[in-house]
């Protein structure tokens, strides 16, 4: 998790400099990319105005803890959906509320009597807008940008204290 926070402050930065004129040291010959690349899947996020649940998955299960932060959109949302946490096609939009309910099982946060009753994706959204991890003005049909999961995900993790 540390990692991607880093990687977001790195991209930031570099972004920054590079408009501000100063020239970026670059590579004669880059190494051939093996595996999934953190910066380059955090970039199509941020770029991303409507995220699947697999680019969630891809995410929050490694933020959570749950799996190593280089694993793929592929691995992540097969491993939600062994958990039985998702229940949809990975290519399919994601709805706030869906995330809301893959967030609370990942993290394992707790709420009030009737998500604790129902687990649902209703009760997810209204237990994660009632502890201010989800912040303005939402609807739990909408979808999901990505700086907007990133925002989520940064106030659950320190909501909950960091990855588990």
């Amino acid at each position: 998790m540390k990692y991607i926070f880093l990687v977001i402050f790195c991209t930031v930065g570099v972004t920054m400099l590079s408009a501000n004129g100063v020239a970026m040291p670059t590579a004669q010959s880059t190494p051939p990319q093996t595996g999934p690349s953190i910066a380059r899947d955090l970039d199509l996020l941020l770029a991303t105005e409507k995220i699947n649940y697999g680019m969630a998955a891809r995410f929050v299960l490694p933020a959570a803890g749950i799996l190593p932060e280089r694993t793929t959109q592929a691995e992540a949302f097969a491993s939600a959906q062994e958990r039985g946490w998702l229940s949809v096609q990975s290519d399919e939009p994601a709805t706030l509320k869906g995330i809301s309910l893959l967030i609370m099982q990942a993290f394992d946060v707790k709420g009030g009597i009737m998500y604790s009753i129902f687990h649902s994706q209703r009760y997810a959204y209204r237990e994660m807008v009632y502890k201010q991890l989800i912040q303005g003005t939402t609807d739990p049909d909408m979808p999901v940008p990505g700086e907007f999961l990133i925002r989520m995900l940064g106030n659950v993790v320190t909501y909950t204290g960091g990855a588990q």
